[in-house]
């Protein structure tokens, strides 16, 4: 290996572990990867989640990398890592997501307003916009909207879920005092992605779902 690391499938070096008898050398409690011994010194390094992992060299070879950041590209674009900023903190930053909505759909967002004509006007507004380009502009200002609404039928809170991979970030949730799970976003991508979105039809699913 010229650059003394090559980046495989997972498959692949799950494969070379077991073909090799890996042993476990090391586990990373921030990310939670992990780093295996094979034959040579060589050592397998895989995430908690996502489709590669690396072989180095070496050890040494392994920390000097790693230390710069995982070298390998996320495949997909995941709106919450490029949103982290306004995320990590989520109940302080509500009103900026909701001004964002606004913003997008050029239409007053209040999330007190509960009837069913004034989901059809936000639904109108979200399909003017091409379903390729509402999972971009939307996802994130729109799940918030709905977990406000959430929150007050279910007196929850916001909190955020670490979420695990090449590059750890945090996920939104919503939790009531019985420590159930509520997730704004569950198939709110495939939603939006259809022809025609419809808001009160997405808000009467979440609220069959339940928890999470």
């Amino acid at each position: 290996m010229a650059q003394k690391h090559e980046i495989k499938s997972s498959l692949e070096l799950l494969k070379i572990l077991r073909e090799q008898n890996g042993q476990i050398l090391s586990e990373n409690e921030e990310d939670l990867s992990c780093a295996y011994t094979i034959n040579n010194n060589k050592i397998v390094w895989l995430p908690a989640s996502g489709g590669k992992g690396i072989v180095f060299e070496d050890e040494a070879t392994m920390r000097e990398v790693l230390k710069n950041g995982v070298p390998i590209e996320d495949d997909n674009y995941n709106p919450f890592k490029s949103n982290q900023e306004h995320l990590v903190n989520i109940a302080s930053e509500i009103n900026y997501w909701l001004k964002i909505l606004s913003e997008k759909l050029d239409l007053e967002i209040d999330v007190q307003k509960d009837d069913t004509a004034y989901y059809n006007a936000i639904s109108k507004k979200v399909n003017k916009i091409d379903p390729q380009q509402r999972y971009m502009d939307l996802f994130i200002p729109l799940g918030i909207f709905i977990g406000e609404k959430m929150r007050r039928s279910k007196s929850a809170h916001w909190q955020v879920e670490k979420k695990y991979g090449y590059r750890p970030y945090f996920m939104p949730i919503l939790m009531d005092g019985n420590d159930n799970r509520y997730l704004p976003w569950y198939r709110l991508d495939q939603h939006l992605s259809k022809k025609k979105f419809d808001l009160d039809t997405y808000l009467t699913y979440m609220n069959k779902l339940g928890s999470l």
